[in-house]
C-alpha cells in the first residue's frame, strides 16, 4: 500500500473522532443546559412557597418546609406571649402598658418572610449561590418578641410630655431695620427629649420578665451660646443689617428685609433649613399654577369684550434650586460684608475700595431669578381674535397693604371696570372717561382722598391705586403719556413697590390720566386686584413692535420734614382707640425718565416726569 493511501486513511480517520468528540460534547452540554434549566425552573417556582434548606428557628430544622407548614410547627411551639407590663423610666417619672396593648407578639410571619425574600428578590446568580451554600451549611435564627410600633411610640410619646422641656434655640432679633443698634443675640436654652429609637433598641435587648423596667434615653436639644460664641454670632448678624434679597418669578417680587433675614441664620453656625423650607414653600404656593387657555370673546362691531381670559404658562417652582439660591444669596452677603469691613480698615493705607469689594457688593444686591418649570398652553391668544391682540406688550403693578377695607373694595370695583377695555390703533384713551362716575350710586364706598390739601372721606377713595398701576404698565408698554398728574402729597402706598414719583393722581375733569395707542394694532387692557393679598396689576396685551423702555435718571431732592401726626374722627372706633391708616413722609421733589427705543435699539423718545410732593403727616383714624 503506497503511503499516500495510508495517509488519507488517517485523514479520515481522524476527522470522524473529531466530529464524534463534537458530538459527545454538544450532548453533554445540552443535558447540563437542560438539567439546569429544569432545576432553575423547579427551584424559582419552589422558593415561592418553601424555605431553603437547612434554616434552623428556634432550634428546629425547617429546611425545604413550605411557609405555611412553617407557619404551623413554630405557632404551635411558641404560643402566645406569656402576659407581661412593660415600664419606661426617665427620672421619677414613669409610663406603664401591659403586654397585650402593646401588640405584642412573637414575630415568626416577619422571620419567614425575611427568608422569603432573601430566595426570591436577589438576583437569580445569587440566590443560586445562597442555595448552594445552604446545602452544606446551617443557618440558626430565633424569633423574637415584638410589639406595635405605634403602641409603643404613643407610650413614649406620653412619658415626653412629662419629662421633656423645649429647648430655647439661639436667635437674632433686630427691633428697628437698618439699624445695628437694634440688633439682640439670644443665648438660647437647652432642652431634652425622649430619644425614641435609642429606648426601642433598648426594649428590644431586654429579656423577658413579668416587669420590663427600661430606662428611656434622653437627649439634648438646642443649644446654648457662650459669651465667645454670642460675640460671634453678634459680628455674622450684623452683616445682614441694612441688607435685603429680592426674588423675582412670574411677575412677583418677594423682598426679604434684614429683620426677615436674620430668622434663616441658625447659631452657631449654618442656615435654619425649616425657617428656610416655610419661606420657599410660600413662595411655591404664590407661584405654582397650571397652563392656562386663552379666552377671549368680543363684539367686533362695539369691540365689548364679554370675557377675556389671558394665557399663561404654568409655573412650578424648583424647590430644590430656588433653596441653594437663597442659600447662596445669605453667604454671598456675608462674604461681601466681612470684606467691605476688611476694606474700610484697610482704608487708611489705601485710597480707594479694591475692584472686588465693589464687585462682590453689586452681586449681592442683584435681584434673584427664582427657578421654574414652566408648562405652555396648547392655544395661543393669537388664535381668539383678528384685532392684532396677540401678546403682552407692557406690564405694571403696585401694592397697598395697610388699606382700609372701604378702599381695598374700590380699587377692585375701579380695576374690574377698566379691565377688558379695547383702545383702537391711534386713539387717545382717558381713564376718567372710560371709569365713568365715581360715586355711592355707582358702587363706591366713602373712604379717604386728597381733597384741597386735605385727607376726607369720599367716595372712591383708592381709584387712585388703580391709575398709578395703570401708569405703569403704559410706562412699560412704552406709549405716549398725552396727560399725567402727580399726587399732591407722597402716598405710602405707591411707594411700597416703587420709588418716589411714579404715581398718577385722578379726580375728575382734567385731573386725568392720558396715552394715545401709537400702535399699529388694537390694544386690551387687563387687570386683576387680589383683596386678600392686596396687590394689583394691569397688562397689555397688543402686537409688540419690538420697542423696549428703560426708567433712568430717578432722582430726588428738595426733602422737607412731615408735620405732626393727624387725627381723623372715625366713630366706627371705640372711644380713644387709634388706627393708623398712613404714613408720615417728608416733602420731596422727584423727577425719572423713561426712555423707549425701537427694535434696532435706536432711541425713540425720552419723556422726563417731575413730581412736587409737599410734606405729608401721619394718618390716624380715632374713635370718638
Amino acid at each position: 500500500m503506497s503511503k499516500k493511501m495510508t495517509g488519507k486513511k488517517k485523514q479520515v480517520r481522524q476527522a470522524f473522532l473529531l466530529t464524534k468528540t463534537r458530538l459527545v460534547v454538544t450532548i453533554v452540554v445540552a443535558t447540563i443546559a437542560a438539567a439546569i434549566a429544569c432545576f432553575v425552573v423547579w427551584y424559582i417556582t419552589f422558593a415561592r412557597t418553601h424555605l431553603p434548606p437547612n434554616i434552623v428557628i428556634n432550634e428546629v430544622n425547617l429546611g425545604w418546609q413550605s411557609y405555611a407548614d412553617a407557619q404551623k410547627i413554630l405557632d404551635e411551639q411558641l404560643g402566645s406571649p406569656p402576659a407581661h407590663t412593660v415600664q419606661f423610666i426617665a427620672d421619677d417619672i414613669s409610663i406603664a402598658s401591659s403586654s397585650s396593648e402593646l401588640g405584642a407578639h412573637y414575630a415568626i410571619e416577619e422571620t419567614l418572610n425575611h427568608f422569603r425574600a432573601a430566595s426570591l428578590e436577589s438576583s437569580l446568580q445569587a440566590r443560586l449561590q445562597w442555595l448552594l451554600t445552604q446545602l452544606f451549611t446551617e443557618t440558626k435564627t430565633t424569633v423574637s418578641l415584638q410589639y406595635d410600633l405605634a403602641q409603643l411610640q404613643n407610650t413614649l410619646s406620653l412619658l415626653n410630655k412629662q419629662v421633656a422641656y423645649p429647648a430655647i434655640y439661639p436667635e437674632a432679633t433686630l427691633a428697628n431695620t437698618g439699624n445695628p443698634e437694634s440688633l439682640s443675640i439670644i443665648a438660647g436654652e437647652r432642652g431634652r427629649e425622649v430619644e425614641v429609637d435609642t429606648t426601642l433598641n433598648t426594649l428590644s435587648g431586654a429579656e423577658l420578665a413579668e416587669l420590663m423596667q427600661v430606662e428611656a434615653s434622653m437627649a439634648s436639644t438646642g443649644a446654648q451660646l457662650n459669651e465667645t460664641e454670642q460675640l460671634a454670632a453678634r459680628e455674622r448678624a450684623a452683616h445682614y443689617v441694612g441688607q435685603q434679597i429680592v426674588l423675582s418669578g412670574g411677575r412677583r417680587t418677594f423682598t426679604l428685609s434684614d429683620q426677615e433675614l436674620l430668622p434663616l441664620l441658625q447659631f452657631p453656625s449654618g442656615y435654619n433649613l425649616e425657617k428656610i423650607e416655610e419661606r420657599v414653600t410660600a413662595w411655591q404656593e404664590s407661584l405654582s399654577r397650571p397652563a392656562q387657555e386663552p379666552v377671549f370673546t368680543y363684539d367686533p362691531e362695539s369691540l365689548e369684550v364679554s370675557e377675556f381670559i389671558p394665557p399663561h404658562d404654568g409655573l412650578q417652582l424648583k424647590v430644590a434650586d430656588a433653596t441653594d439660591l437663597l442659600i447662596a444669596r445669605l453667604d454671598l452677603l456675608a462674604e461681601a460684608a466681612e470684606m467691605a469691613a476688611n476694606s474700610e480698615a484697610d482704608s487708611e493705607t489705601t485710597e480707594t475700595p479694591a475692584p472686588e469689594t465693589s464687585e462682590l457688593a453689586e452681586q449681592a444686591k442683584q435681584e434673584i431669578a427664582l427657578p421654574l418649570e414652566r408648562t405652555k398652553p396648547t392655544k395661543s391668544l393669537a388664535d381668539t381674535n383678528d384685532l392684532g391682540i396677540t401678546e403682552s406688550i407692557g406690564f405694571g403693578e403696585s401694592h397697598y397693604k395697610g388699606s382700609i377695607p372701604n378702599r381695598v373694595h374700590n380699587v377692585d370695583l375701579s380695576t374690574n371696570r377698566i379691565s377688558g377695555q379695547i383702545i383702537p390703533p391711534g386713539v387717545e384713551y382717558s381713564f376718567n372717561q372710560a371709569l365713568g362716575p365715581v360715586s355711592s350710586s355707582t358702587g363706591y364706598r366713602s373712604a379717604y382722598v386728597i381733597k384741597n390739601g386735605m385727607t376726607t372721606l369720599g367716595d372712591g377713595g383708592g381709584v387712585c391705586q388703580t391709575s398709578t398701576t395703570l401708569f405703569r404698565v403704559i410706562l412699560d408698554a412704552g406709549l405716549e403719556v398725552t396727560r399725567r398728574l402727580p399726587h399732591s402729597y407722597r402716598v405710602s402706598y405707591y411707594e411700597q413697590d416703587q420709588k418716589p414719583g411714579i404715581d398718577a393722581t385722578v379726580y375728575s375733569g382734567e385731573t386725568d390720566l392720558r396715552f394715545k395707542n401709537d400702535t399699529d394694532h388694537h390694544i386690551l387692557l387687563y387687570g386683576e386686584a387680589d383683596s386678600q393679598n392686596l396687590y394689583m396689576f394691569f397688562e397689555m396685551y397688543g402686537t409688540s413692535d419690538g420697542r423696549t423702555t428703560e426708567i433712568v435718571d430717578h432722582r430726588t431732592w428738595n426733602a422737607r420734614p412731615a408735620p405732626p401726626p393727624q387725627y381723623i374722627p372715625d366713630p366706627s372706633l371705640e372711644p380713644g382707640q387709634l388706627r393708623q391708616v398712613d404714613w408720615a413722609a417728608a416733602g420731596i421733589q422727584a423727577s425719572f425718565t423713561n426712555v423707549i427705543r425701537d427694535a434696532e435699539g435706536n432711541e425713540i423718545r425720552r419723556d422726563t416726569y417731575n413730581s412736587n410732593y409737599r410734606p405729608w403727616a401721619a394718618k390716624f383714624l380715632r374713635g370718638e
